[in-house]
């Protein structure tokens, strides 16, 4: 998974961001790696594949992102304190 990640410039460092991809693709609130079934990792993998291949994967990934109303510079939404 990390190799897939790294294919389209999100690194080991950048947990948060990896996180928040996951989310967006899973559709359901994804905390750790730990929690993903094998379908949702073959679904991730699937993504991040599709999204390496377009002229700038990382902005693939962050429209993918905003469709959950998420971005890369703010928590994820059940991280968000209630209002």
């Amino acid at each position: 998974m990390h190799a897939a990640f790294d294919r389209v410039g999100i690194t080991r460092n950048e947990r948060e961001r990896r996180l928040a991809v996951t989310t967006a693709v899973v559709g359901r609130p994804i905390g750790s790696s730990n929690d993903l079934t094998a379908d949702d990792a073959a679904m991730l993998l699937d993504a991040l594949g599709a999204a390496a291949n377009t002229d700038d994967p990382s902005a693939t990934l962050d429209g993918l992102m905003a469709v959950y109303g998420m971005t890369r510079d703010e928590p994820l939404p059940f991280d968000r304190p209630e209002a």
